[in-house]
């Protein structure tokens, strides 16, 4: 069977931004896999009669010195903290590959080069090998955007040549010819001159040559969503072909292929081999990027993306600055991820991942804007348990309870600060979850969520709401700065880096007890909890449940489903107590000065007295 390109059909499904950060779902199992899958952590775990072994103690991270608190590095700034997340099974990684120190980029990812409310942003897709602009997958795709009022520009990488003969123009895809095709269009648009920034959607060979591009041109790219990508597609040849196969298509100059769809032979040249190899296996790109890939993947293994991401040494590259960016969806499907349920999760993960709203959701907020505007902020309401001995007899109580397995995640956090503790001290918290920006804060000026044991936060979504309001809280250090982008604006600022950590989450969803509860105006329809049960790397264990809410009048009534979930669902104890997180105990433990200091503002609990 050639490596090709398949593709399909997309529905929009709407999840809670929290779920698509880097997730393995589990999209189709019977009653029997979800006690197997609630046996991930530490365990064997079987996927379609193959085992994956944990890769506990993969990751070693590299704490954070009193050296650089409270000053900037010098031509640069480091994050506040760095949590790197991985799987509860950590199923798709080798438990023997290789530890690293997790990467501390001295500089925030991404950091625009203009103004973030400045930026003309242009939608484009890559297809894959033996495909073109007509894909059925790009095509869908092209309808999922048009439905949020957006154009998503559908690319021929085969250098244009069609012909009269459609086949033959399918066979002259190349690397080079692909790179091309994106850069006219980014040219076309009005390039550097015009503030162009290309969002790359790409399918396999597509997928490559997209994150290829950003790594060629990091200033013409914004975001990146790749499709069982093709990386390290050179040394799958061999074993696709055979050496014999291979050496025949070198001496012959070319191979026939079967083309899409049964409608002829496709000739390809060995010329598209030799182009490749003039090109490393794994881009070093260093945007924000989701990767969607499908478990049963014969062509680019998923093992091809989580090792290359996750088990080689850090450094700029793969394995270090491209792991702080990334995202990694890892769905039940092959190299198609054509499955109902896989495109449906697809097209909802990348609407959120590239923060597009359909066009009535905008109307709702009283705006006329297109769907590409950033998201409106919300609250999160969220009780901390400690993470019971019996994990797996937990596990399997919230499927028993209604709940449903979402996935295991798989994310990077890079927390932020500025000299003087400003940030911390005053309650704020910024972060960029692989590549994107996020801030929370207290959901009432002047209130101690940390010392509540429901606690709510405000998160704010969007790289200019976020830079608008810091810029109102801290007058004084930012406003002169006002002029510059988010990036740039922190890097001015000397802000730097505090804490690292990582995390292993089981991603749950469970229907709240009592649903239809009355806040605000009228009656809720039954709400969805979301509960996440983490392994942090530095010994801690942790539960997390939450609702997102809209607004403060939503918040008592998701409290008491919070707590009637955790007593009656689940029997957890101490939903009255205040629980650590897994920031403040990670601060704790490595910094127990600053720590104090945050006691002492009432950001955190006295735990002494």
């Amino acid at each position: 069977m050639p490596p090709c390109c398949l593709c399909g059909g997309v529905h929009r499904l709407v999840f809670s931004r929290r779920f698509i950060l880097v997730a393995f779902l589990l999209l189709q199992y019977t009653p029997s896999t979800h006690v197997a899958a609630a046996v991930w952590r530490r365990r064997v775990f079987w996927v379609h009669h193959s085992t994956y072994t944990n890769a506990r103690g993969l990751f070693r991270i590299r704490p954070a010195t009193s050296a650089n608190q409270g000053a900037a590095r010098q031509g640069g700034f480091l994050p506040m903290a760095t949590a790197s997340s991985s799987t509860s099974t950590a199923s798709y990684f080798s438990s023997s590959a290789p530890s690293f120190p997790n990467p501390i980029p001295s500089r925030p990812v991404p950091s625009p080069s203009q103004d973030h409310r400045t930026i003309k942003r242009i939608y484009a897709y890559a297809h894959g090998f033996l495909s073109n602009e007509n894909s059925f997958k790009g095509r869908h795709f092209q309808g999922v955007f048009a439905a949020c009022d957006t154009h998503l520009h559908l690319l021929n990488l085969n250098g244009g040549d069609q012909n009269s003969n459609q086949n033959s123009g399918l066979g002259s895809i190349s690397y080079t010819g692909g790179l091309a095709a994106i850069q006219a269009l980014y040219e076309r648009e009005g390039g550097r001159e015009k503030g162009v920034k290309l969002t790359l959607l790409g399918s396999s060979l597509g997928g490559y040559v997209a994150a290829r591009f950003a790594e060629l041109h990091p200033e013409a790219v914004e975001k990146l969503v790749l499709f069982c990508p093709g990386f390290d597609l050179q040394s799958r040849w061999p074993r696709v072909f055979g050496e014999v196969g291979l050496r025949e298509w070198e001496e012959r100059g070319f191979r026939d292929f079967e083309g899409p769809g049964g409608c002829g032979s496709v000739r390809v040249p060995w010329s598209f081999i030799e182009d490749g190899r003039r090109h490393p296996a794994f881009p070093a790109y260093g945007v924000p990027t989701l990767i969607i890939h499908g478990l049963n993947d014969d062509v680019v293994p998923v093992e091809t993306t989580t090792k290359g991401l996750f088990g080689q040494e850090g450094g700029d590259g793969w394995g270090g600055m491209v792991k702080t960016c990334t995202q990694v969806l890892m769905v039940n499907d092959d190299h198609a991820l054509t499955k109902p349920k896989t495109l449906a999760v697809a097209a909802s993960s990348i609407l959120e991942f590239l923060d597009i709203r359909k066009e009535e959701d905008n109307k709702e907020g009283g705006r006329e804007e297109d769907c590409v505007l950033s998201m409106t902020d919300h609250l999160e309401v969220e009780a901390k348990f400690a993470l019971p001995t019996d994990r797996v007899g937990f596990e399997e109580k919230i499927l028993a309870a209604g709940g449903e397995l979402k996935g295991a995640v798989i994310f990077t956090d890079i927390y932020w600060d500025l000299p003087g503790e400003i940030l911390s001290l005053a309650n704020v918290w910024l972060r960029q979850r692989s590549g994107i920006w996020e801030l929370k804060v207290p959901a009432v000026e002047g209130e101690h969520p940390n010392q509540q044991p429901i606690a709510c936060y405000r998160e704010i979504l969007g790289q200019t709401d976020i830079e608008t309001w810091l810029i109102a809280a801290f007058p004084a250090m930012l406003r002169p700065l006002a002029h510059l982008p988010l990036g740039e604006l922190l890097d001015k600022a000397g802000a730097y880096h505090m804490a690292s950590y990582t995390t292993e989450r089981s991603k749950y969803v469970i229907p709240c007890v009592g649903g239809g509860e009355v806040g605000g105006e009228g009656t809720r329809e039954c709400q969805m909890l979301s509960i996440d049960v983490d392994d942090a790397s530095f010994g801690f264990g942790l539960v997390e449940i939450e609702e997102l809410v809209a607004s403060q009048d939503d918040v008592a009534a998701a409290e008491k489903r919070i707590k009637r979930c955790a007593r009656e669902q689940l029997g957890l104890h101490g939903v009255e107590k205040v629980m650590r997180g897994k920031l403040e105990e990670y601060i704790l433990r490595h910094d127990p000065a600053h720590h104090a200091r945050l006691v002492e503002r009432q950001v955190y609990c006295n735990w002494g007295g």
